[in-house]
């Protein structure tokens, strides 16, 4: 057996890198740590202005969808109002156009009236001439039953009654 391998095998660790090289890995890694700590830290503040801006934007959702709901609110408000104001304003034109037949039928009525009022006064007055004329008749008449002469008779505008 071969003794000399033996011994060597059993010596052969690894060897220590030369200091250099220690210090200049030592310093890469650190290096290396402090870039990522930077970059990790970096990642984290964004993380947070993102919660952040999200949580922002969420509330802007909300005020825009609660004003969304005011206007419809107040759109809902000024349909039923103009629905309101269209519907009274049918009820004042149907209104009128009754007023307006109303006071027509009434000039009719009162033309109509008026006529008729017309052919009475020319009925009453011919009625009252006839009357008149029937009177001094009738006057004449009993005159000339108890012998007395009328004012008409002695004037001589007397009536014959034969």
């Amino acid at each position: 057996m071969d003794t000399t391998n033996t011994n060597a095998n059993t010596n052969t660790s690894p060897q220590a890198p030369p200091p250099e090289i220690v210090k200049k890995v030592e310093k890469d890694i650190a290096k290396e740590a402090k870039a990522e700590e930077a970059r990790v830290k970096q990642a984290m503040k964004d993380l947070e202005n993102k919660e952040k801006a999200e949580a922002k934007a969420e509330k802007a959702v909300h005020k825009a969808e609660k004003g969304l709901s005011k206007a419809e609110k107040k759109e809902m408000s000024a349909t039923k109002a103009a629905n309101k104001a269209i519907h009274g304003h049918d009820i004042a034109v149907t209104k009128l156009h009754s007023a307006e037949q109303d006071a027509q039928t009434k000039k009719q009525q009162e033309a109509k009236l008026l006529k008729d009022l017309q052919v009475k006064k020319a009925q009453v007055e011919a009625a009252v001439k006839e009357q008149q004329v029937h009177n001094r008749m009738r006057d004449a008449k009993l005159a000339e039953v108890h012998g007395q002469p009328t004012a008409e008779a002695a004037v001589g505008g007397g009536v014959n009654i034969g």
